[in-house]
């Protein structure tokens, strides 16, 4: 998250106020008579105004290396949308492949995962043309 603000050259004096606002963050369970407490950290919390605005500086590093070459990426709250267009299925599977590749690598970097349940393709056929729409929440 730091490396977003970072890389878009947010004044340090809020990249410092920020980080001060995920300092600290406690998590509470409880369930009957037993509670749980532990330290958060990483990530903003759920519902926070800066939530929004920090996951599309996050994502959008992977948005950019998705999109071009025939890919369009859309990203909606925490989802992707990609959608591609080939003539041939094997085509566009060997493309698919790639760009699964890349959110991996991605994730990875940033500590983040992909939800394998909340993944999955969708494809489309229409006058020859093999259209493919893959959707994931991360």
């Amino acid at each position: 998250m730091y490396a977003a603000l970072v890389r878009y050259r947010i004044g340090y004096t809020i990249v410092r106020w920020i980080r001060a606002t995920q300092k600290g963050r406690l998590a509470a369970a409880a369930l009957n008579v037993s509670t749980m407490r532990d330290a958060v950290s990483r990530g903003c919390p759920q519902g926070c105004v800066l939530s929004p605005l920090v996951w599309c500086l996050v994502v959008d590093d992977l948005i950019a290396r998705l999109s071009g070459g025939g890919i369009y990426t859309q990203g909606y709250t925490d989802d992707i949308c990609l959608h591609m267009v080939r003539k041939f299925p094997n085509t566009i599977c060997g493309l698919m492949q790639t760009v699964l590749r890349t959110i991996e690598t991605w994730c990875d970097k940033v500590g983040l995962s992909a939800n394998p349940d909340k993944t999955g393709p969708v494809d489309f056929t229409r006058k020859g043309n093999f259209w493919l729409f893959l959707t994931s929440s991360l």
